[in-house]
C-alpha cells in the first residue's frame, strides 16, 4: 500500500495486511479512476530476486497470429514480506469462496431432494 492509499485515521493504514480481523478496517482508496476499473488478467508472471516479488498480470488474446503472446496489464512490485501475506490472504480468500461453494451446493441439493421427496408423496 502506498501513501497515496492509507488513511490518516486508521492506525493499521500502511501496515503490510495479513489475514488479521483486525485488517477489516482498512479504508480502501484509490488513486484515479483507471484503478476503480480495475485490469482484468487470464495470466500472471511471477519474477523474484533476493529485494522483491514482481508479478506481471496480463492477458492471452485467444487466435492471434502468436498464441504464446501475452498482453501485459499491470505490474506489481513488493517486498517478500507482503508478498507471503499476499499469497495468504490469496489462499483463505479461495479456501473461503469454496467452502461457501460447497454449502450453497449441498443446500440446493437438500432442496431439489426434498422436493421430489414431496412431489413423490403427493
Amino acid at each position: 500500500m502506498n501513501a497515496a492509499n492509507q488513511d490518516a485515521t486508521n492506525p493499521q493504514a500502511g501496515k503490510p495486511q495479513g489475514a488479521n480481523p483486525q485488517d477489516q478496517n482498512i479504508k480502501v482508496v484509490f488513486q484515479d479512476e483507471v484503478s476503480k476499473v480495475g485490469a482484468y488478467a487470464n495470466a500472471v508472471s511471477v519474477h523474484i530476486n533476493a529485494n522483491e516479488v514482481v508479478l506481471d498480470f496480463g492477458y492471452s488474446v485467444p487466435n492471434t497470429k502468436d498464441p504464446h503472446e501475452i498482453m501485459i496489464t499491470s505490474r506489481v512490485n513488493m517486498n517478500h514480506r507482503s508478498a507471503e501475506q499476499f499469497l495468504s490472504v490469496l489462499q483463505n480468500s479461495l479456501l473461503d469462496f469454496r467452502n461457501k461453494l460447497k454449502e450453497a451446493q449441498a443446500q440446493m441439493q437438500a432442496q431439489q431432494a426434498n422436493g421430489d421427496a414431496n412431489a413423490k408423496a403427493a
